[in-house]
């Protein structure tokens, strides 16, 4: 049904049902296309019927195509680069090291590190000539491929650079923790769902819980995500009200982080969830890290939705293929304010063990 048609018949129905009634009646349709599209979608068949009738799928679909786009026509790309520093370090970990490794991608990380050195940040960039210089060490194999990469990456200007202490290569952790168990667990079970503030956080101290938040682990170490953070006041209500679940406390929140996942890190389907979980792993650390600043936080869903995903694209100027994962609410809890108690559930239940 066109939504043009749903506008016309929204106050005939709310007439006669009434709001109550209307708001069942919504809840009974909703239910009744779930269940069908269920049921008609668990065979491989119905399956394909059902995504050329409705737009279930097609928003993530259209980003990842995008995304997949841009990563390939892109020959300088950020995200391939860290992917294969990253699977070179990985290399450097092994017990027992094989004596040669990365043959598949050695010249391509060092030719994109070349095309990108002055493009990239600080941290980055020694990141790769540390890694990079590392592999070279080790690595003996005189083979034409690997000698040849070994002689690009020697006439690199980045390697006249002052001399340094390697410390971005892999390395032996020491000590132990010195945040004890019972403290750790006091502090997690602290941090709740904030929704009422009387202050914003201060974007200097939002800059330190994304810096914490970026040692999330994430796949290759390729962080396909940002974080966008709205303080402006009618822009902050505009992409709070996009949002579902925001009713009654929008117009109190004084800054919003929009976490973002970028599907132009990769160039195949299969690696499409990726932005879901670096992001939601980076998140949580930051929203840790914000209660441990003094300020509280809120992370808000963000629904499936064609027209909200195109509205919050345009609001904030981001292209196609990068998507809304979530919304955080941030600032200085009010001194008035409750939190939901939420009941969590024990490991009895969450935990499945074979030992």
């Amino acid at each position: 049904m066109s939504s043009s048609i749903k506008k016309l018949l929204r106050p005939v129905v709310h007439k006669f049902l009434g709001q109550g009634g209307a708001a069942k009646l919504y809840e009974k349709r909703l239910f009744l296309i779930s269940n069908l599209k269920a049921k008609m979608g668990s065979s491989s068949l119905g399956g394909k019927i059902v995504q050329l009738f409705t737009s279930d799928f097609k928003l993530e679909q259209k980003a990842m195509s995008q995304g997949i786009r841009v990563h390939m026509k892109k020959s300088n790309n950020l995200g391939q680069l860290r992917r294969n520093i990253h699977r070179i370090e990985k290399g450097l970990t092994m017990q027992p090291r094989r004596a040669v490794f990365g043959k598949d991608y050695i010249q391509d990380a060092v030719r994109l590190f070349s095309d990108l050195n002055d493009s990239i940040d600080e941290s980055t960039r020694y990141w790769c000539l540390d890694v990079l210089t590392r592999y070279f060490e080790v690595v003996t194999d005189s083979s034409e491929l690997i000698e040849s990469a070994r002689q690009a990456f020697k006439k690199l200007p980045v390697q006249s650079q002052e001399a340094r202490d390697r410390m971005s290569v892999p390395f032996k952790r020491t000590g132990e923790p010195n945040v004890p168990f019972e403290e750790f667990k006091a502090f997690v079970h602290r941090r709740r769902s904030v929704r009422w503030f009387d202050a914003p956080m201060p974007v200097e101290l939002i800059r330190k819980a994304v810096n914490v938040a970026s040692q999330a682990p994430s796949a290759c170490n390729r962080q396909p995500y940002e974080f966008v953070y709205v303080q402006q006041p009618e822009l902050c209500l505009s992409v709070l009200k996009l949002a579902k679940g925001t009713g009654g406390f929008s117009e109190n929140v004084p800054g919003v982080i929009v976490v973002v996942g970028d599907q132009s890190n990769f160039n195949m389907y299969h690696d499409r969830h990726l932005i879901y979980i670096d992001s939601s792993l980076a998140s949580m650390q930051l929203m840790l890290t914000v209660e441990s600043l003094g300020y509280a936080s809120c992370p808000i869903n963000w629904p499936e939705d064609d027209k909200a995903n195109k509205k919050l694209n345009q609001l904030l100027d981001l292209p196609e293929y990068k998507r809304a994962i979530m919304l955080i609410a941030v600032g200085h809890e009010s001194p008035t304010s409750e939190v939901p108690y939420s009941a969590k559930k024990p490991a009895e239940v969450l935990l499945r063990e074979i030992l």
